[in-house]
């Protein structure tokens, strides 16, 4: 989880406000307020996918000597990731 950096802000020790700084608030009336505030949280990130879209995750154990001919042969392939190669390659074969 990502730290509040407010957290440890001392706010007891802040200068007061002065009075031409409270000269420049602006007074909102209550149906401005409630079209400004936030319905609800954004979330940050990208949006959820469907549970049918969702992937699973798997462990798989090769033997060094295999996973280093997949991971050549995937940067042969132009993938940046091997994991995605075995991907395709798994996808492929069962389709």
């Amino acid at each position: 989880m990502k730290k509040n950096p407010w957290d440890n802000y001392d706010t007891d020790n802040l200068p007061a406000l002065t009075t031409e700084q409270l000269k420049t608030f602006k007074t909102v009336d209550k149906a401005t307020f409630n079209r400004l505030k936030p319905t609800e949280i954004r979330k940050i990130g990208r949006p959820p996918k469907k549970e049918s879209e969702r992937e699973k995750l798997v462990s798989i154990r090769f033997k060094p000597a295999v996973l280093q001919r997949i991971k050549s042969k995937a940067r042969r392939a132009g993938f940046s990731s091997y994991q995605r190669y075995i991907k395709t390659i798994l996808e492929r074969e069962i389709s």
